[in-house]
């Protein structure tokens, strides 16, 4: 979801982020994490490198997964943004994966076992990997886990079902 900011503007994704999301959700606990290492000792040093890496806004937000869970259901759900930018950001073309995931402005779709789509964005940088969705009608779900790398493509596997099992907890299944 970083990409939008330093690719469009030219400045860094973090502050543009801070600025926007900084409180928006009524929630005085909403304002951006910093994490600062302090002193010149070896953690200071790792989180230098690891943010020196060009990943552009990876690893750049710092949230629990009630956060996510959180900002997830206020953008789907349309507390965020008008209605015409939401649309845009949920007009999506398939990847061609496998799964029928469908790629949009900083948001994916997946079908859902039980019927319908969840949208969201998942990721992963050196030691951390997320997987989250939120339905339009108020499902939330957030998986994290600080096993990556080491991690697999079983572990990933696994993190997308925990995310779909949650969301469809409660939910018919579809015929």
């Amino acid at each position: 979801m970083g990409r939008g900011g330093p690719a469009a503007h030219h400045h860094p994704a973090g502050p543009a982020r801070d600025v926007r999301t900084a409180g928006c959700l009524g929630d005085p606990r909403a304002a951006p994490a910093r994490v600062r290492a302090a002193g010149p000792g070896r953690a200071a040093r790792r989180s230098h490198r690891v943010q020196s890496l060009g990943r552009r806004s990876a690893g750049g937000m710092i949230s629990s997964g009630a956060d996510v869970d959180r900002f997830l259901g206020a953008l789907v759900g349309g507390r965020l943004l008008r209605p015409a930018q939401l649309r845009e950001m949920m007009r999506t073309r398939p990847t061609g994966a496998a799964d029928g995931r469908a790629y949009g402005l900083g948001l994916e779709s997946r079908r859902l076992p039980c019927g319908g789509l969840y949208w969201g964005h998942g990721g992963d940088i050196f030691g951390y990997e997320t997987a989250s969705g939120a339905t339009v009608d108020g499902g939330q779900a957030t998986v994290m886990v600080n096993l990556d790398p080491g991690g697999s493509d079983a572990q990933s596997d696994d993190m997308k079902a925990a995310v779909q099992t949650a969301l469809c907890q409660g939910r018919s299944t579809a015929p």
